[in-house]
């Protein structure tokens, strides 16, 4: 899964601890996993 190391990071944005959600911000705007990949220090989905 090319999602693993940010499920396994400590701080995650979501509610539940490692969490991707695909989170609505405004119509046809979504925070997608790879958003919060990068919001947690990763770059381009958790490289």
């Amino acid at each position: 899964q090319m999602y693993d190391r940010c499920l396994d990071n400590p701080a995650p944005i979501s509610g539940s601890q490692g969490e991707l959600v695909q989170v609505e911000i405004l119509p046809g705007s979504r925070i997608t996993p790879e958003d919060q990949c990068l919001s947690k220090g990763y770059y381009r989905a958790c490289e």
